[in-house]
């Protein structure tokens, strides 16, 4: 069998020396358009495309850390350093809200506020505005005086010079066409809440179908595109921006977010209803968290290593009931399945550590009582039915199927 050729010319990328085009971005402060920009036009010169593995096309672009290093020293020199604050993901939306604004606070804070978007604070908007003054700086040093005497009596943002200090801050689209975002997303919260894991997550003809069929609202691409490069980018953002970002809104839009962007994307799609197709990952890796939080609050002082062995058994038995659980849910097109089962066994750990760390018994009655119900023996299978779901005529008992 004659082996598969491969480009030994292609270069390969090396975390220790090299820069990927996100990194890259990140560590300058500025988008990865700009990179793009920077290679093209020479500036980071020891740009070259590079293969992922199992792979020989030259997709990807690459940059030496010591050029990276050197353009992030000229961009601050020339740029007045970074903006470091507060960062959300409608950030170019904030950018353009004080411009328009005339670079006031209020103006712009009031602006951004009209459409249910998050302001930065005032000391960040300051921050803010010092940093898009030295932005400004190269093309216009006027406009740039001006900005920083607060004098703004000649601004015309439709002079010819405005352009390109719009298309270098990245919201000459929105001026050229504000009514290009959808602001009927902005109607309901749950609309909006939508909109915005919809489009971290999926492609923008994905966005497209699922509104549509789930809030029958048609969508242009053009205006997917709008609303994901000014309204909720997060792309701009470092995980830790972004959970700075879900601190400072409401705690059930925040949960909201949270669940959506946790797991894989063919839950993220189940979860939306995009698609039928059932993914067990991630809710198996969110049942584990709960499950070990539980462990911890029963066994966090226990001692002997017996113990905490009995209590993985305890938990890993629970796990796969659980699972076998969620595959009839599934089976039964049950999405919202009531947590008695999984509460009720819980309890029921929490009672057998409280039993086992005392050394000491306890009463059926006192067991049966604290355990929420009737201790139901292993023949309950004869005596209710063979469908565990026959109800007792003398008792009134039963056993639900799952």
């Amino acid at each position: 069998m004659a082996k598969k050729k491969t480009n030994k010319h292609i270069k390969r990328f090396n975390e220790k020396r090299h820069y990927t085009v996100a990194d890259a971005a990140h560590v300058i402060g500025v988008s990865r358009q700009q990179i793009h920009k920077w290679i093209d036009s020479g500036v980071l010169n020891s740009a070259f495309k590079y293969a992922k593995p199992r792979s020989n096309k030259e997709n990807f672009w690459a940059v030496y850390k010591w050029n990276v290093k050197e353009v992030k020293e000229k961009h601050r020199a020339a740029y007045g350093g970074e903006y470091i604050s507060d960062t959300f993901p409608h950030h170019r939306f904030i950018i353009y809200s004080v411009v328009v604004s005339r670079f006031n606070y209020s103006m712009s804070k009031d602006f951004c506020e009209r459409y249910g978007l998050h302001f930065i604070s005032k000391g960040s908007c300051m921050n803010l505005i010092k940093y898009l003054s030295n932005r400004i700086k190269p093309y216009s040093s006027t406009i740039a005086a001006a900005v920083t005497t607060k004098n703004f009596t000649l601004f015309n943002y439709d002079d010819p010079e405005w352009e390109p200090i719009m298309k270098d801050l990245e919201i000459w689209e929105l001026y050229q066409d504000f009514d290009g975002i959808p602001w009927t997303i902005f109607t309901q919260n749950i609309t909006k809440h939508f909109m915005d894991v919809c489009v971290t997550r999926l492609s923008n003809d994905e966005v497209q179908q699922f509104f549509h069929e789930r809030f029958d609202i048609d969508l242009t691409l053009h205006e997917i595109s709008m609303y994901r490069n000014y309204i909720f980018d997060t792309r701009i953002m470092k995980k830790s921006q972004i959970e700075l970002y879900l601190d400072t809104i409401g705690p059930d839009e925040a949960s909201f977010k949270r669940g959506m962007l946790r797991g894989d994307m063919a839950s993220f799609k189940y979860k939306i209803g995009l698609t039928d197709r059932y993914e067990m990952k991630d809710s198996t890796i969110h049942r584990h968290s709960v499950i070990n939080e539980k462990f911890d609050m029963i066994a966090d002082d226990v001692d002997s290593p017996l113990t905490r062995y009995k209590a993985a058994g305890a938990l890993s038995s629970f796990g796969k009931s659980a699972i076998d659980h969620e595959k009839q849910i599934y089976e039964h097109e049950d999405r919202n399945p009531a947590a008695d089962g999984a509460e009720g066994t819980i309890q029921k750990m929490i009672l057998d550590y409280r039993v086992e760390e005392k050394n000491d018994a306890i009463s059926m009655d006192q067991y049966a009582e604290e355990y929420g119900g009737k201790i139901i023996s292993g023949n309950a299978k004869k005596k209710y039915g063979e469908n565990n779901g026959d109800k007792d005529e003398n008792n009134g008992a039963g056993v639900n199927a799952s």
